[in-house]
């Protein structure tokens, strides 16, 4: 079991998927609107609706550094 340290940074990632060219990619949380959780597609710069994904901050940089997915060109 992992223990999670008081005071811990945490982030929240966003995933998107867009409906119209099919790309996926990951936002950090100060990539995109928090507001409504969108962003703008980086192929096709159409706003699409994402999903949050919570998560410990050293968890997000290796899903952000791996580069599986796009990451946001904004």
């Amino acid at each position: 079991m992992k223990i999670i340290k008081e005071g811990k940074p945490q982030a929240m990632l966003a995933a998107f998927q867009c409906e119209r060219c099919g790309c996926e990619f990951i936002c950090d949380e100060d990539e995109y609107d928090s507001a409504d959780i969108t962003a703008e597609c980086p192929t096709c710069h159409i706003v699409l609706k994402g999903t949050t994904m919570p998560m410990s901050r050293e968890e997000a940089d290796k899903l952000l550094d791996k580069g599986g997915a796009d990451q946001c060109s904004e």
